[in-house]
């Protein structure tokens, strides 16, 4: 007996499958919520490889500059470094001009002034000794003017105020005696007519009296 095919057997048989089907699609699909479910090698191989570097963009303009802080407290000492070593001595300077006392004799034509004074007492002869200060290259000759007397040509201009006296001449003027005869002499010769290099001594001897004195001014020029 043949049976007929009609719109009821057709859906019903279309139902049948989709229905078989979608069991056996269901049967063949898992719910993953976790990597402890996949086996480490199938899980390696589903892990994506990191891609190449991007190019580096372009640099950003440079941002103003900010406000400046406070200042921070200060710092500690630090330690003190170590002594530096010592410089090498300097070059001696060169020696300067002789000065007002020369190392030899004095320059020739240097005149030298200063005063006297010589005193005695009870009868007795005074001394007093003048020193030049300089060494002459030779003992000058020696010139004394009593107070009031003629100024000889080798203290031309010379007075008590202003002692002058020539070249290689000791000129030595009296301002003022008592009871007394004023001279000079070379301590290591005793000449009353030369004096000594380096100065002279002056002497009086009392003419009457219980007192003798002469002072006076001197002027001495190298020879």
């Amino acid at each position: 007996m043949r049976r007929h095919l009609n719109y009821a057997n057709v859906t019903a048989t279309i139902a049948l499958v989709f229905a078989m089907s979608g069991g056996a699609l269901a049967a063949n699909h898992y719910l993953i919520n976790s990597t402890k479910q996949i086996s480490p090698k199938v899980l390696k191989k589903l892990t994506a490889k990191t891609g190449k570097t991007g190019a580096t963009g372009p640099v950003g303009a440079t941002g103003a500059i900010g406000p400046i802080g406070p200042q921070g407290p200060t710092g500690k000492e630090g330690t003190p470094g170590k002594e530096g070593t010592p410089g090498k001595e300097g070059t001696p300077g060169k020696e300067g001009p002789e000065g007002p006392f020369p190392k030899g004799n004095a320059p020739s034509g240097i005149t030298i002034r200063g005063d006297y004074g010589v005193f005695g007492a009870n009868g007795t002869n005074g001394y007093s000794g003048i020193s030049f200060g300089y060494t002459l290259s030779a003992g000058p000759t020696i010139n004394y003017i009593p107070a009031g007397g003629t100024v000889p040509a080798a203290c031309a201009g010379g007075t008590v105020a202003m002692p002058q006296a020539q070249p290689g001449n000791l000129c030595m003027f009296e301002a003022f005696h008592a009871g007394s005869n004023a001279g000079a002499f070379d301590p290591a010769t005793d000449s009353t007519t030369t004096g000594g290099r380096t100065g002279v001594v002056v002497y009086n001897e009392p003419t009457g009296g219980s007192q003798a004195d002469a002072e006076g001014t001197w002027a001495v020029t190298s020879p």
